[in-house]
């Protein structure tokens, strides 16, 4: 191997690692690397303009590119940033135009091609999104927003059923699912299939369904009842349709803050386990988790930037 071709392959590893958030499976790193393409740029050169079709997911492996929109300052990202994913993954045009401000070189991947490998290999696919999931808790707590993190834009004043359901009909565990904003993406087969898997777990009034500290490794959907989420200098309600812990709540990571049902309510209890064995058979579940990652992305780094996220 040359230092040319030794250097290419650093790259590349750096850029699925970045990806995968972990040490990669050789066979998963194998054929992202087949699909990577290697650009030099220079300044003024433009990766992508606002309001073309998202199509590729750069990684900037040195130099610096500028991101700009209408009306706000340009954010600059320097080598190790990833630009693209949001939009791709969000199924929407460009939201930013994204140009070279450095000499650099970037990898580019056709994120067809990204979904195609993960499709091959849905248990780096969930791992992928566990990842990301705490890696937007960890920065919703960096920038002081951890609502942003969770969804709960209007925390006190949550729209709560007054009537109380059959949890053990699959319809309505379906459509409960289908009204939790990380799934609202995902096939109906797919839902059908977490509601047949899924196990109903009423709480009393007062009693902690999440503590600080724990690692669930399952996700907790919040479907009658409201629960509050108390940290210190933190305590706001949640209200129906939401995840406890979000996705990161399937990690081995602890559990940044404490819910405790707040009135007699219901949760849709889904093992890891589960999750994984709906995945292998409905990979648009994946594709609906990533969304609302890209989404949850959007708004921190908007707040982390100080501007509004796009629509």
């Amino acid at each position: 191997m040359t230092v040319s071709e030794g250097r290419i392959a650093t790259e590349r590893e750096l850029f699925i690692r970045s990806f995968l958030g972990a040490e990669p499976a050789a066979r998963v790193a194998a054929a992202l690397a087949a699909v990577i393409e290697d650009v030099d740029v220079r300044p003024g050169d433009v990766l992508f303009r606002a309001g073309e079709p998202a199509s590729d997911v750069y990684f900037v492996v040195n130099g610096a590119v500028e991101l700009s929109r209408e009306g706000e300052e340009p954010w600059r990202l320097g080598g190790q940033s990833i630009v693209g994913i949001i939009d791709c993954s969000l199924q929407r045009a460009c939201s930013r135009t994204v140009v070279a401000i450095e000499p650099g070189h970037v990898l580019r991947l056709s994120f067809a091609d990204y979904m195609d490998v993960m499709e091959e290999h849905p248990d780096a696919a969930l791992r992928l999104v566990v990842w990301g999931a705490a890696q937007n808790r960890d920065l919703a707590a960096r920038v002081g927003a951890p609502l942003l993190f969770f969804g709960a834009e209007n925390p006190s004043d949550p729209t709560l059923s007054e009537e109380r359901l059959d949890w053990d009909d699959p319809i309505q565990r379906l459509i409960a699912l289908r009204a939790v904003p990380a799934l609202s993406r995902a096939p109906i087969q797919a839902l059908a299939s977490l509601g047949r898997v899924a196990q109903v777990r009423r709480v009393a009034e007062g009693e902690h369904l999440l503590s600080m500290s724990a690692r669930p490794a399952v996700l907790y959907v919040l479907v009658e009842g409201s629960v509050r989420l108390r940290a210190p200098g933190l305590d706001v309600r949640i209200g129906p349709a939401r995840i406890l812990g979000d996705l990161a709540a399937l990690g081995s990571e602890p559990c940044l803050y404490d819910f405790v049902a707040e009135t007699d309510a219901v949760t849709l209890t889904l093992l890891r386990e589960d999750l994984y064995d709906v995945v292998e058979d409905h990979f648009g579940l994946v594709r609906s988790l990533f969304a609302r990652i890209s989404e949850q992305r959007e708004r921190l780094l908007a707040a982390a930037h100080g501007t509004p996220p796009s629509e």
